[in-house]
């Protein structure tokens, strides 16, 4: 499949198994693009990312900017952004305009229940403009409220591991209510 869902519940590590996937891409040669909506996803992923890989990692939020094109330097191999820094206009185009497509071999979605969003749909297009790169959402609520389906953008959910299976499997301490 070219685009696929990975759903496992809060606290059972998307960032980490995500982090180990970007590193066999990046040992093909092939760059990773991390796209999360908010500074502390960005911040996290980024850490994560550092830790498992063991390279640079740019950040292309706001006022910071991966380098792309800088005479006798290399572009880091993962650049972490946020959706809204990506889509926002950068002369002509966005600013997700700076990366060749081509350079990349995986895209992934952070919170992938907001990606069928149009801001986010603008950054698959812009990646999907090559056959070479492959995308992967990761969440934890793939159940859109809106009722927008995921399946838009991705063609299977090829893992979903639950809040139930995480405490029957000890990963995650059992629920309990109170009233």
């Amino acid at each position: 499949h070219r685009s696929v869902l990975m759903v496992m519940a809060t606290g059972l590590g998307k960032t980490v198994t995500f982090a180990h996937i970007a590193r066999a891409v990046i040992e093909r040669k092939r760059r990773v693009l991390v796209v999360a909506h908010t500074k502390e996803l960005v911040k996290q992923a980024v850490r994560a990312l550092e830790r498992v890989c063991a390279c640079e990692v740019g950040v292309e939020m706001a006022e910071e900017a991966s380098h792309e094109r800088v005479l006798g330097t290399l572009p880091p191999p993962i650049v972490v952004g946020t959706v809204q820094t990506l889509t926002a206009k950068r002369g002509k185009g966005l600013r997700v305009h700076k990366f060749k497509p081509e350079d990349f071999g995986l895209v992934i979605f952070d919170e992938a229940h907001h990606s069928v969003a149009a801001s986010w749909r603008k950054v698959a297009a812009w990646f999907d403009q090559s056959d070479r790169v492959k995308r992967l959402g990761v969440t934890a609520t793939p159940d859109r409220t809106d009722g927008s389906a995921l399946g838009a953008l991705y063609d299977e959910c090829v893992f979903d591991y639950g809040i139930r299976d995480g405490v029957l499997d000890g990963w995650l301490c059992p629920v309990r209510q109170s009233v």
